[in-house]
């Protein structure tokens, strides 16, 4: 749930917004998350389509299905993203090489 009132200045004036997004959803468990890293290929990236447990006593204006993407990190697939690039150097940095970071991924439809 997000709440908050944030005020921003246009040219007329003051727009003030206000209010609530509730949208509830659920957590990837590492049980899941798990289970989709033990089917990993040699790309490094797995995904599924999965859904909320009670997805279907949920409101249909409830999100309750999702995609999950697990991928291994390393500086050749962070790529040119500084953040990812950061966590690598950060986790080889304190780990050694027996670092494995992963990035996981949960999107709602």
């Amino acid at each position: 749930m997000v709440l908050g009132t944030s005020t921003a200045w246009a040219a007329d004036g003051r727009i003030q917004f206000s209010g609530a997004v509730l949208a509830p959803t659920c957590a990837a468990s590492e049980a899941r998350i798990d289970a989709l890293l033990s089917h990993q290929g040699n790309e490094g990236v797995v995904s599924a389509q999965l859904a909320c447990p009670g997805a279907s006593a949920r409101a249909p204006t409830e999100p309750t299905t999702y995609s999950l993407t697990v991928s291994s990190l390393d500086t050749k697939t962070a790529g040119n993203n500084r953040l990812l690039t950061y966590f690598v150097g950060y986790l080889d940095a304190t780990h050694g090489a027996d670092a494995q970071p992963t990035l996981v991924t949960q999107i709602f439809a």
